[in-house]
């Protein structure tokens, strides 16, 4: 990217991502965005917008709109995000999930004991690359730029922790424990 743009604009560029093996919700702790939280309710990240049928800016239960609760949750911020802003919402106990949400629910809850599997192996790079392998692109592409292998393993394997941990305290994955006591 840095080149195409460089090479467009006919000047350097560089791009800086200092969150890049942060969770969303780590990033959104940070101090200089977390100044920007009252600006959250005019944001979406739903896939499926705008949703039309439920005249609500975030469906709730598509995989974007778990991992946006999931975020503004782990990193404190849920009174920045209108739960009437969501077609379902998954923080509300009340409410019972669709099939569509507990899909999504069911993947990212067996998603993360994969991941908690695979860090507590005696070789969890090895494990987590059986069970995702695209992981071996991105080392691929992290040690092309210039980061050592072993740093790319270790970053890695502690950003996938981060995430299964704030998955697994996430009040929201509860509600696929609702979904069959409905049927």
């Amino acid at each position: 990217m840095e080149r195409l743009i460089g090479e467009i604009s006919g000047q350097s560029f560089r791009v800086r991502m200092p969150f890049f093996f942060q969770t969303k919700a780590e990033s959104l702790s940070d101090f200089e965005v977390r100044r920007f939280a009252n600006g959250i309710p005019a944001t979406f990240s739903c896939d499926r917008f705008p949703n039309y049928y439920a005249r609500k800016r975030q469906c709730g239960t598509c995989s974007s709109c778990i991992l946006r609760r999931l975020a503004l949750e782990s990193a404190g911020l849920l009174q920045y995000d209108p739960p009437g802003d969501y077609a379902f919402d998954v923080e509300n106990t009340a409410e019972i999930p669709k099939s569509s949400a507990a899909f999504v629910l069911d993947k990212f809850d067996a998603q993360a004991e994969r991941f908690i599997r695979a860090i507590q192996s005696e070789n969890p790079w090895r494990e987590l690359t059986r069970c995702c392998p695209e992981l071996r692109d991105a080392e691929a592409s992290l040690v092309e730029a210039s980061i050592s292998q072993e740093t790319v393993h270790q970053k890695l394997i502690r950003l996938l922790h981060q995430h299964s941990s704030e998955w697994m305290r996430f009040s929201g994955r509860h509600a696929l424990e609702r979904f069959p006591n409905a049927a």
